[in-house]
């Protein structure tokens, strides 16, 4: 979404805007194309890691959203500095979705209790 304004105000100066500065257009665009570059590393990195996972593979039931889930996550922290952000968004959105499907598409009640019990017994320490 932020990108498509940005590349929007870039092709309206582009076009005639008497106002903006040639230089500052330049940066524009630059800038543009950094974090651009950015998000596309992100989204490799996040790749892999979801590949590595074979939930995919093992949960075939499950949705595969991992790029809906970075294009949230994208949303939330867009500039450059929110790579780590955007990187751990995306997975919690992504293993979320998972566990989503789980309740939704293929646990039993039996089985979804025992999960919902483990979950809640589940302690980070």
């Amino acid at each position: 979404m932020v990108g498509m304004v940005a590349m929007h105000c870039i092709d309206e100066s582009e076009r005639g805007d008497a106002t903006t500065h040639p230089t500052i257009l330049e940066l524009a665009k630059l800038n543009f194309n950094m974090v651009q570059s950015q998000h596309k590393r992100d989204l490799k990195e996040v790749t892999r890691w979801w590949n590595n996972l074979g939930l995919v593979d093992k949960l075939t039931f499950a949705r595969d959203r991992l790029v809906e889930c970075f294009i949230i996550a994208s949303v939330i922290g867009y500039e450059l500095e929110f790579s780590r952000c955007r990187k751990e968004i995306t997975k919690v959105y992504t293993l979320l979705t998972v566990i989503d499907d789980v309740y939704d598409v293929y646990g039993s009640l039996d089985e979804l209790e025992l999960f919902t019990k483990a979950v809640d017994r589940f302690d980070p320490n």
